[in-house]
């Protein structure tokens, strides 16, 4: 399941992401060929590195009251997105084989790393 995506600059640096809930209130009654990631992004991305410690990442999003950290890493362009952390994803790992045995498929499919660009249509 996918919940959120990154959205970047023609850089590939994130500035913002979408995520399901994000879609749904925007384009309820509206037509997706009409607008651009931009116009449905939310702006406030916080990020944490790909070696940062659960625990951190735990506060920050109970802190900042937020479902999805954008975990980035250091390239020779500046940091660029690898992946989002979910609190569903946090739940599931704290959970362990207990959700593995509820859903075992889960464990045979990877979760594909999506981005869009933040000048594309939203079925681009």
């Amino acid at each position: 399941d996918i919940e959120t995506i990154a959205v970047e600059d023609p850089s590939s640096e994130v500035i913002g992401i979408i995520s399901y809930f994000d879609v749904l209130a925007h384009y309820r009654d509206a037509d997706l060929d009409r607008g651009v990631a931009a116009d449905v992004m939310s702006h406030k991305v916080i990020a944490i590195s790909p070696d940062g410690r659960l625990d951190e990442a735990i506060h920050i999003m109970v802190e900042k009251r937020i479902r999805f950290l954008v975990v980035t890493e250091e390239g020779p362009e500046g940091r660029t997105p690898v992946g989002v952390l979910s609190t569903t994803d946090v739940i599931r790992h704290l959970l362990g084989p207990r959700w593995m045995w509820y859903h075992p498929e889960s464990a045979l499919t990877a979760r594909p790393r999506l981005r869009v660009r933040s000048d594309r249509g939203m079925r681009n």
